[in-house]
């Protein structure tokens, strides 16, 4: 038997489900159930996967982005030349889809590479997509199969996975680590055009402790773990550090107590936009790259965000991110101020000084549209 096959016999002893006969077998999706969210991204205190319903499965939500707008998808084969390419994976897509289901919370990422051959289980070119086969892929999962509809934000979809791997923290619909054609994941439009959900609103305190640490709850009630894999506006940031403003670049925003890692998506307008200053408002998608990988994790959490104008400038009024301009802003601004907070300088001018405080109170009372 060759490696190849030997690696496909495991995936599938391993990941599918009795509800399927064989690895590799048609299977009548519609008589599946559909997957709650919230119980495939279940995890127990360790950060390990909690989920107990094999494979095959199908879930159900809106597309936050393209196929192709957090990672590069471009072809970019990279023989294997182990351990120099561990991990080089070449083209790349990680797409998320939330839940619209009003029972359900969460989201699932999809996960798609083309130089699987660099996974230290494979350490096999046999294992990867050539750039030809690589745009053959990306090809069939950028559109439905029925109409040709090519996917966009906003779109209502079901995915419907053959296998998939939990890693750092989320489980991933992905092909296992393998190109072999019984991996397949499809994603199949039910509406194009549905809509994105309205991002929740959180402050960098939902999700990081008063010492800057990841907020890790199990029961996926509060902290990280309730908005993994969705929409957010996290509220009242500043970048504090600039220096990987570019497409695919890592910058940090911070709140003078917390900080939070953003990535940047694939847009080429990263690369002819100033960096944004000033207090921000930043609608992305809250995933998780723990560092006790693969098998479980508890921190890690982190901003996607797919292009520049998804940084706004915040309504320094509403300092505490709160749903209202209220009096607690005052105190918070005020305190923000006679420790030389950065956010605090909201007057545009350089440094933080008395002029901003009659320039807060004007936008406090004013009420800061």
């Amino acid at each position: 038997m060759s490696r190849h096959s030997y690696g496909t016999r495991l995936v599938c002893a391993t990941f599918v489900s009795a509800v399927t006969s064989t690895c590799g077998a048609q299977v009548a999706w519609d008589q599946l159930p559909v997957t709650r969210h919230s119980d495939l991204q279940a995890v127990t205190a360790q950060g390990a996967p909690a989920y107990t319903g094999g494979f095959p499965l199908r879930v159900r939500g809106v597309l936050l982005c393209e196929p192709g707008s957090v990672f590069s998808d471009a072809p970019n084969f990279i023989p294997v030349r182990w351990p120099s390419t561990a991990f080089a994976f070449g083209g790349r897509q990680q797409p998320y889809v939330q839940s619209v289901d009003p029972t359900d919370v969460g989201g699932t990422a999809l996960f798609l590479a083309q130089c699987l051959g660099n996974h230290p289980v494979n350490q096999d070119d046999s294992f990867s997509y050539t750039n030809a086969e690589w745009l053959a892929e990306v090809d069939r999962l950028s559109r439905d199969p029925l109409t040709g509809h090519v996917f966009q934000a906003g779109d209502l979809v079901e995915v419907r996975a053959r296998v998939g791997l939990h890693f750092s923290g989320k489980f991933n619909i992905n092909e296992a680590h393998s190109n072999n054609p019984n991996n397949n994941y499809d994603v199949i439009l039910i509406q194009a055009g549905f809509g994105l959900p309205e991002p929740a609103q959180i402050a960098l305190g939902t999700i990081k402790s008063a010492i800057n640490a990841d907020i890790f709850d199990p029961t996926r009630a509060t902290g990280g773990e309730r908005y993994q894999s969705q929409r957010v506006k996290l509220r009242n940031v500043t970048l504090t550090s600039g220096t990987g403003w570019q497409a695919q670049g890592v910058v940090t925003v911070g709140d003078g107590t917390r900080t939070l890692p953003v990535v940047l998506g694939t847009d080429p307008a990263f690369n002819s936009t100033p960096a944004p200053t000033g207090m921000l408002d930043i609608v992305g998608i809250i995933d998780q790259e723990a560092s006790p990988s693969p098998i479980g994790g508890t921190n890690g959490y982190r901003l996607i965000v797919i292009r520049p104008s998804d940084f706004t400038l915040a309504c320094a009024a509403n300092f505490d991110g709160s749903p209202a301009v209220d009096v607690q802003d005052i105190f918070g601004y005020l305190n923000a101020w006679f420790a030389g907070d950065p956010r605090a300088d909201v007057d545009g001018v350089i440094g933080v000084d008395v002029q901003d405080i009659f320039t807060f109170l004007n936008l406090w009372f004013t009420g800061c549209p």
